[in-house]
């Protein structure tokens, strides 16, 4: 086993040397404790709560940590139950006059074992915990860093079944709902040195988690993944305030600040809550004016760059110190980047849109001696723009603007485009320069206001968002600040952009270890809109991109150790199942098994292949994964001449593509562009097989000439298009293409939204058309199948629900039915923000 895992080590180390691939690195569950209400803390239960029959010794161990920032952290680590109703405790006492924050409690007594773990140890890293259970010599071993406790006598004879539950559980007489709010990972069964079950829990969703080697599931209630933490921004708090909104985050205390007119609004992320403090005074918030903490002298401020006007919020009272008088009608420096300087003590205020013009303006406030100024820059020109982010050093002394849009002259009528450029503002000496261009995307995007500046990794965190159009959307990237590059990571943020009507904002909790990000609509009716949502930190990518240096010699020493790790691997499952055959198996109830079945007909990644749905694949003549050669402009690129030309038959014309690619190119320059990417194209495509790109009608269209090629989206095509091919046989093409997710669910252009709203709507009528003459009786086993395959094109299909739930209940399994509409109405809530209106019972009646 030794000589496999080094094997395996290994491969991963050669993949992961000369290239950017990052796994997920954040996995577990995080348990709700006393900060929520018995109803809503976590629960998770080693198979499904069934006695686990194992051999007369046996060993399970977990990764454990617990959450900060929390007051109380009383409650049970584990509970396990024997066969002779024998319950097993692990529990943390908070209290500080224990000396022994951890005890060992045996039925209703206190053990010998017992310890405290150092705070900076149970905070901030995983701690290994391993219990050692000696049934023939009546003993438990305890194992925890260097600490080894044991318990004699401990009255475990003559009982090897187990019950094993970790925090909350409702098991009759062994209720407990007390609970730390903690964090478990890789929770291992032992027996000797076999290893029987391991749960990763690395989970992302669901009230599910299967163990790594059999699949055997453990059922969690009330589950918040680490997973999901660090890939899903969660919605915190939603709310209104009167008047023109604004927003400052003070990151000490780590609270985010929304100044409305009648009222001071105070999110904490730490503690979760929001706090409303009435003002004392309607204080005027004149349309454009703007807010800022100034973290070195601990005072929030809200400014009015139009007047250069300035107040600042006397906590004590709950008023602010000088008021505005009313304010002009028009304002011009609507979203102007910010950021306070400790060097001299300033607020700098940056560029600016009103009025159908752009600025190029740097203004100063200084804290001192209350003055403002047009401040003189030296170095690059820097050129006038808003939706800019900006981003600065702990002490503020230099400044980073990242993108923005504007114009050369500042003139909203002389061809105003995105800005893609990194600039360097030293507050010193009051020079600009310019960093570097990143390359024009294939879909324009500005930026949040604020960036956050990692000086020691030299990189950036930005939210960027299409800005021309009103249903948009905010995504997390992660940036450097000395190469034109950058990477997306975690899911989106639906953002309504309503040019100056909207803001967002991002922030970082050094304490918390979270990313805050903020939007504000401001209605017609002098109302603002407010969301705010957190991600923790660091977040997880969910693009990987390989670096192709050196990658012939690196692809072929990957091989080569890893059929080597293969045929150690099959010499060493062989040998342990004969050993297995000797042992104590799982007691895996029905339920389980059946459960595991429930899913599509597995599909074979084949040579010479092209997938679409699900992330685009495209594999070459040998089989490998050649995605990675298809740069973002050449991706689209065939897609616009694959997509059009199947669905469309004619295909595409130069000037469609042109339009689309190289709108901003004059029509010489757009020719260029479109030859020398259609040559790159052909060059590619000839490593999948017999493709031919060609105009021989007039049109731009894909052509295959090796009938071995295969394309998913045209075998869809085809199944849709045929009408004389059975029912059956249509839905189980469409569920072995569709287990891949979403047709382009990893693509997001403008043109394909029209592709992917007819595929979802054809796939979802024609699976729910199948399913609705479907016998319950003879077929509830596939009916889960199919409204599986709608929830992965349609999470929130209330169809796709009613019909899963009638089928499990069918199935006797009423409490996945259940934990299918909890999780159901959690994701319509997620994505309308507004609850699901109807109760179980009402939906599937």
């Amino acid at each position: 086993m030794n000589t496999v895992l080094f094997f395996l080590f290994l491969i991963i180390y050669c993949l992961l040397s000369d290239s950017e691939v990052l796994f997920a690195q954040h996995r577990g569950l995080h348990f709700n404790g006393q900060e929520t209400v018995q109803d809503q803390r976590t629960g998770l239960a080693l198979n499904q709560g069934a006695k686990t029959c194992l051999s007369p010794e046996f060993e399970i161990s977990f990764d454990l940590y617990f959450s900060s920032n929390h007051k109380d952290y009383y409650g049970y680590v584990f509970r396990f139950i024997n066969d002779n109703g024998l319950n097993i405790d692990l529990i943390y006492d908070q209290k500080p006059t224990h000396p022994q924050n951890f005890k060992l409690v045996i039925a209703d007594k206190f053990s010998k074992i017992a310890f405290r773990l150092d705070k900076t140890l149970l905070f901030n890293q995983w701690n290994n915990f391993r219990i050692k259970f000696d049934i023939q010599n009546d003993r438990i071993i305890f194992y925890t860093g260097k600490k080894v406790l044991i318990e004699n006598k401990a009255g475990i004879k003559n009982s090897n079944c187990y019950s094993f539950q970790f925090g909350a559980n409702n098991q009759g007489d062994f209720k407990a709902l007390d609970v730390p709010p903690m964090n478990i990972r890789d929770i291992r069964i032992s027996q000797g040195s076999d290893l029987r079950y391991l749960w990763p829990l690395d989970e992302a969703m669901g009230n599910l988690a299967a163990d790594s080697v059999h699949q055997v599931a453990a059922t969690v209630s009330n589950p918040t993944w680490i997973n999901a933490m660090h890939s899903q921004w969660r919605i915190v708090s939603s709310f209104t305030a009167k008047g023109n909104a604004s927003v400052a985050f003070d990151p000490i205390k780590e609270t985010v600040h929304v100044i409305g007119s009648s009222s001071l609004y105070t999110y904490n992320v730490a503690d979760r809550k929001l706090q409303e403090i009435p003002n004392a005074q309607n204080h005027l918030m004149p349309t454009g004016s703007q807010s800022v903490f100034n973290p070195f002298s601990g005072k929030l401020y809200n400014f009015y760059i139009d007047e250069q006007r300035i107040s600042n919020f006397y906590f004590p009272a709950n008023k602010w110190v000088q008021e505005y008088p009313a304010a002009k009608a028009l304002t011009i420096f609507w979203h102007a980047n910010k950021f306070v300087s400790a060097r001299d003590s300033a607020l700098y205020i940056i560029g600016g849109y009103g009025q159908r013009r752009y600025k190029d303006l740097i203004q100063r406030y200084s804290f001192h001696s209350k003055k403002w100024e047009v401040v003189k820059t030296t170095g690059d020109v820097f050129r006038p723009r808003y939706l800019a982010g900006t981003g600065t050093f702990k002490n503020g002394s230099v400044a980073y603007i990242m993108g923005g849009y504007g114009s050369e002259s500042g003139q909203q009528m002389l061809s105003p485009k995105n800005y893609y450029d990194l600039m360097r503002f030293d507050v010193s000496t009051k020079a600009f320069k310019n960093i570097y261009s990143l390359e024009k995307p294939a879909n324009d995007f500005a930026f949040a206001s604020s960036l956050i500046i990692d000086q020691e990794s030299k990189q950036y965190y930005g939210l960027v968002f299409p800005n021309y159009k009103y249903n948009s959307h905010l995504q997390l990237i992660q940036g450097s600040l000395e190469k034109p590059e950058y990477r997306i990571i975690a899911n989106r943020i639906p953002y309504l952009f309503h040019d100056i009507r909207s803001y967002a904002d991002l922030y970082w909790c050094p304490l918390t270890k979270k990313l805050v990000a903020i939007t504000l609509l401001n209605r017609q009716d002098q109302q603002t809109e407010i969301k705010i949502y957190t991600i923790a930190f660091p977040p997880e990518n969910l693009i990987a991109k390989t670096s192709p240096k050196h990658f012939s010699l690196q692809v072929i020493l990957v091989i080569t150790l890893l059929l080597a790790g293969i045929v150690l691997l099959i010499i060493y499952y062989v040998s342990r199942k004969r050993r297995s055959e000797k042992t104590a198996e799982w007691k895996v109830p029905a339920s389980v098994k059946q459960e595991i079945v429930y899913s599509s007909p597995t599909q074979t990644i084949r040579p010479m292949s092209v997938y679409l749905f699900g992330n685009m694949q495209v594999f070459d003549l040998e089989g490998q994964d050649i995605t990675k050669l298809f740069s973002p402009l050449l991706k689209e690129l065939m897609l616009l001449i694959l997509l059009f030309g199947v669905k469309k038959e004619g295909g595409i014309s130069s000037k469609q593509i042109d339009e689309i690619l190289w709108s901003d190119k004059s029509e010489k320059g757009a020719k260029n562009n479109r030859s020398v990417n259609i040559g790159k194209l052909k060059s590619v495509l000839e490593k999948v097989g017999d493709f031919r790109v060609s105009k021989d009608t007039g049109y731009w269209r894909i052509e295959m000439e090796d009938q071995r090629v295969f394309i998913d989206y045209v075998s869809y095509k085809n199944i849709i298009g045929d009408t004389n091919l059975p029912d059956r046989q249509k839905v189980d093409g469409l569920l072995t293409i569709i287990q891949r997710g979403a047709f382009l669910s990893g693509a997001e252009y403008p043109w394909l939204d029209s592709f992917k709203s007819e595929i979802s709507v054809e796939i979802v009528e024609l699976l729910l058309n199948f399913a609705s003459p479907f016998s319950m009786e003879k077929e509830a086993e596939f009916l889960v199948i199919v409204a599986n395959a709608i929830f992965s094109i349609d999470q929130v299909s209330e169809e796709a629900m009613v019909l899963k739930c009638k089928a499990l209940i069918h199935l006797g399994k009423s409490t996945m039915a259940r934990s299918t509409f909890e999780k159901f109405c959690r994701d319509h809530t997620l994505l309308y923000n507004s609850d699901y209106l109807k109760t179980f019972q009402q939906a599937i009646s």
